[in-house]
């Protein structure tokens, strides 16, 4: 009932005579949890939220426009691998029931947030749709490319995905197969240098290097910087629906965000 009355209050569905799907957007934030969400995700500290189902702009099945939820205006768009606009090759597919998904091979989306050096906690359910050493699956867009990626290890290959900054890589989450939805919580605090990924409300991996001088900067999914604003490293990953908060959440904030989404997906 809740998704049936944002769809109603929030989107305009368009069909053309072809039976293209345009959705369109005026989506405003409610001042109350409801009717999305839990209240936690409305106390002021949500950077940033994209929901595959929510405020999306699709033409021809591609993304065109992926709106920010949380209010704060953050919106997504497509971005070209030398970081001007994206065009319709670097536009990531959307699905009615199968998220947003970049092609691991130009698609990337970008949102940049002056000012913004704290990050915190990633809340993400993805699937990584196929494997290659190097491809990134999202992070953030600021100095030192914090992001969970997919990497050759000590540990082995596919499909483990590892934390990785500028400065090192956190040990391996193992238990996410390609093609199989997974729930990952990421909590960075740039200032201790102390950052954790942990699948499926499962034992966390850390990564502990040094973040001197790195900053959160931005939502950036599907690739990682190269020199700015060129991009990088792009991921065959599905995105159904991801949330920057911009401090480490704990205790029951951390449990009503997770199991949000476990309920949801």
């Amino acid at each position: 009932m809740k998704k049936l009355l944002l769809l109603i209050t929030g989107l305009l569905l368009l069909f053309s005579v072809e039976g293209q799907i345009l959705r369109y957007s005026n989506y405003t934030a409610p001042s109350e949890p409801e009717p999305y969400g839990v209240e936690e995700l409305w106390d002021g500290h949500t950077k940033a939220w994209f929901a595959w189902d929510t405020a999306v702009s699709v033409t021809t099945g591609y993304v065109t426009q992926w709106d920010d939820i949380s209010g704060n205006d953050y919106h997504l768009l497509p971005f070209a691998t030398d970081g001007s606009a994206g065009q319709e090759a670097n536009r990531p597919a959307w699905h009615t029931t199968d998220g947003v998904t970049f092609d691991g091979t130009d698609d990337a989306m970008r949102v940049m947030i002056s000012g913004w050096t704290t990050a915190g906690t990633i809340y993400a359910v993805i699937s990584q749709q196929s494997w290659t050493d190097n491809d990134v699956m999202f992070g953030y867009a600021g100095t030192g490319s914090i992001r969970v990626a997919q990497d050759n290890t000590a540990e082995g290959g596919s499909p483990n995905l590892h934390l990785i900054h500028a400065s090192g890589s956190s040990l391996a989450i193992t238990g996410l197969a390609t093609q199989t939805r997974g729930i990952f919580v990421m909590h960075v605090d740039i200032a201790t240098d102390t950052a954790s990924l942990a699948l499926n409300g499962g034992t966390a991996v850390t990564n502990t290097t040094d973040m001197q001088g790195f900053t959160s900067g931005g939502v950036l999914l599907g690739a990682s910087h190269a020199a700015y604003p060129a991009l990088q490293r792009w991921g065959n990953v599905r995105i159904w629906e991801i949330i920057y908060r911009d401090q480490v959440d704990s205790g029951a904030t951390l449990t009503a965000i997770y199991n949000y989404l476990d309920a949801k997906y």
